[in-house]
């Protein structure tokens, strides 16, 4: 079994919701909890959807992600995360990235890229 397959059972299974492992439009993390802060404190749940995060992406950062199967089966593993947040290995700061690349693509795509960059890991 891949780890890709693995991965997404795992989000399914904490998620509760078969219908669509991709969709982030729940307050609650992957395994089941409120996003928080780094400092501990509850935050808006990251809403975009890894479809409409990949498409972004596909056009914003063209070359990060080989086609946007790979990118939606890469974004169904990471954690929903907060709205707006600047690090952690979440949807939430690749989302932000993105936004950031529209001005400054050399810095912000590899953050908003499969590995993070340094950054959203």
């Amino acid at each position: 079994m891949s780890k890709y397959f693995v991965g997404a059972l795992l989000v399914l299974g904490a998620c509760g919701d078969t219908t669509d492992a991709t969709t982030s439009d729940s307050a609650a993390t992957t395994d089941g909890t409120t996003p928080a802060t780094t400092d501990g404190t509850t935050c808006a749940a990251e809403a975009t959807t890894c479809a409409d995060f990949c498409t972004d992406a596909m056009a914003t950062c063209v070359g990060t992600y080989a086609d946007q199967a790979t990118c939606e089966t890469d974004c169904a593993m990471w954690e929903v995360g907060c709205s707006g947040e600047t690090g952690g290995n979440t949807l939430g700061c690749r989302v932000y990235h993105l936004g950031a690349a529209a001005s400054d693509a050399a810095t912000h795509c590899p953050h908003a890229g499969p590995d993070g960059g340094g950054v959203c890991i």
